[in-house]
């Protein structure tokens, strides 16, 4: 198991280059903050296909969480395509996209009771404490790029444990470039 990370990580990183710059957001009430993103270069110099992570703590009931500080950044944006990714004692159990604010779409898996079929995420009856991991990416990128990703990040993790991700209950699949491997192999990085 810890082979097949290792070899995952040391691809990725061979190509490509790691920079960390300072970015100004606002919270919700209008107050200047700096806020260190990563941002991934290839080696051509090049911005990869995602931002962050910005990394949150809940804590859970079937019915509600609470995180350990407010959203903030690209994680509270509207109309921001963002993925993420929720780990429950060190492992990965689900990985979603959204355009949404990460609040609105939380509260939606929260609140679902089955109306349309959907009935909420499987890792809040599962699980009492989670990592959240929010990756944004470009306002114009199409939802199939991140699907993408977020597929091929499944994927990491079915092939270095063995197993499924213990909550992942959709997949959307399309054809993988190598972009796009290389961003699902940072972030499987990012929460290894």
């Amino acid at each position: 198991m810890r082979v097949a990370k290792d070899s995952i990580r040391a691809s990725s990183l061979t190509s490509a280059k790691e920079i960390t710059k300072p970015t100004d957001t606002r919270t919700d009430t209008k107050k200047r903050r700096l806020q260190t993103t990563r941002v991934v270069e290839s080696a051509a110099g090049a911005p990869r296909m995602l931002t962050g992570p910005e990394r949150y703590e809940l804590t859970l009931t079937p019915t509600v969480y609470t995180l350990d500080r407010k959203f903030c950044g690209f994680a509270c944006k509207k109309r921001i395509p963002k993925l993420y990714v929720v780990s429950a004692d060190g492992k990965l159990v689900y990985v979603g996209v959204t355009h949404q604010p990460m609040s609105n779409r939380l509260r939606y898996g929260f609140k679902a009771k089955g109306k349309g079929g959907y009935y909420g995420y499987a890792w809040r009856n599962k699980h009492t404490r989670v990592s959240l991991y929010v990756w944004a990416a470009q306002a114009d990128t199409d939802s199939s790029v991140l699907e993408t990703i977020e597929a091929e990040v499944v994927f990491l993790a079915r092939h270095s444990t063995g197993a499924w991700p213990d909550c992942q209950t959709e997949i959307h699949f399309h054809q993988a470039s190598d972009a796009h491997k290389r961003a699902a192999a940072a972030v499987w990085n990012a929460i290894a």
